[in-house]
């Protein structure tokens, strides 16, 4: 094994480079990454042109495999880092080809995306406009690629179709920016949806169009609170459904209401009263337990003393054993 320590490093460049070609072809990225490493390592002991070359153009390759593997903001910024260095005509065999500018751009647009939180339909985030404007942002430099499909798609194993990854973005731009507003104004939230589920239509995202169609019924529902009687908008948002019972006479009369007061069996509660109730029935549940405490650490201390004077007794009565025995 020796022996190949005094290899030149042109001849060591070459066999480390058909390793990781191979490798490459097997789709085994992290093994491929670390000969094309090697070669890039050996690069900048060469003399010749060639080698040299090779070797940075092994190093673009070692950065792209290594992100395909690692999927990271950081991995994806270094793998454009490296192919700004390589000619932009250049082909790259990934193994299928693909132009080095092209596969450098869809590297700076995936470290923009892997460095957003993961957002989801009816899910808070934090810093929402903010986010909401780079989900944007990502989806207008997805559409400017000017192409059907990600070059990086079969390699990330992901939907490559560029205008369907753009319109899921603007929709998740909308559904931040609908969270948002379903505090503030169910009205507003619900024009957010609804443009989140056009874009969801042309991203085919079938669920996330059910869910908002969900959503936004609840958002542009409307009830009357049985307890302030004020007409309140968004279920399960401005307003709920408590459990009580109610008779005949009473549910007829309030089906009668518009809008209504009650809902099967259920009356409607709005958020500032739901929450009046639970927290005078937490302070009243507070109360008695307290009392309960209380009575059970007064009955503790009756017990003890009670114990006290029967060992008392006991140790009496052990005493006068013993002197009868004498």
């Amino acid at each position: 094994m020796s022996w190949k320590v005094w290899k030149a490093a042109e001849e060591r460049s070459r066999e480390e480079w058909e390793k990781a070609l191979s490798l490459r072809n097997q789709g085994k990225w992290r093994e491929a990454a670390e000969h094309f490493q090697t070669v890039s390592n050996l690069a900048e002991k060469a003399t010749d042109p060639q080698t040299k070359n090779r070797g940075v153009l092994a190093y673009g390759y070692a950065m792209l495999f290594i992100a395909i593997e690692a999927k990271t903001r950081e991995s994806f910024v270094m793998c454009h880092n490296s192919l700004s260095h390589i000619s932009p005509q250049t082909v790259l065999e990934i193994p299928y080809k693909a132009s080095a500018s092209d596969v450098a751009q869809e590297c700076m647009l995936l470290a923009d995306e892997y460095s957003l939180p993961r957002v989801e339909p009816g899910v808070n985030v934090e810093n929402s406009d903010a986010v909401a404007v780079k989900l944007e942002s990502l989806a207008q430099s997805y559409l400017a690629l000017g192409r059907d499909s990600l070059v990086l798609g079969n390699l990330l194993k992901t939907d490559p179709n560029v205008y369907q990854r753009a319109f899921k973005f603007l929709g998740l731009a909308k559904c931040v920016r609908g969270k948002l507003e379903e505090y503030r104004d169910p009205d507003k939230a619900v024009q957010y949806y609804a443009e989140a589920v056009g874009y969801f239509q042309q991203a085919a995202l079938q669920d996330y169009k059910t869910f908002l169609d969900e959503r936004n019924r609840k958002l542009s529902s409307v009830a009357k609170c049985w307890f302030c009687g004020r007409n309140v908008q968004g279920e399960d948002i401005h307003y709920v459904y408590m459990d009580t019972l109610l008779t005949a006479y009473m549910k007829a009369k309030s089906q009668a209401e518009s809008p209504p007061t009650t809902k099967d069996y259920r009356i409607v509660a709005c958020t500032a009263c739901n929450q009046a109730v639970q927290i005078l029935a937490d302070k009243i549940g507070r109360a008695y337990y307290e009392k309960a405490i209380e009575a059970m650490n007064e009955l503790e201390r009756r017990l003890m003393a009670r114990i006290t004077s029967l060992q008392a007794e006991l140790q009496q009565l052990n005493n006068y054993v013993r002197r009868l025995s004498r």
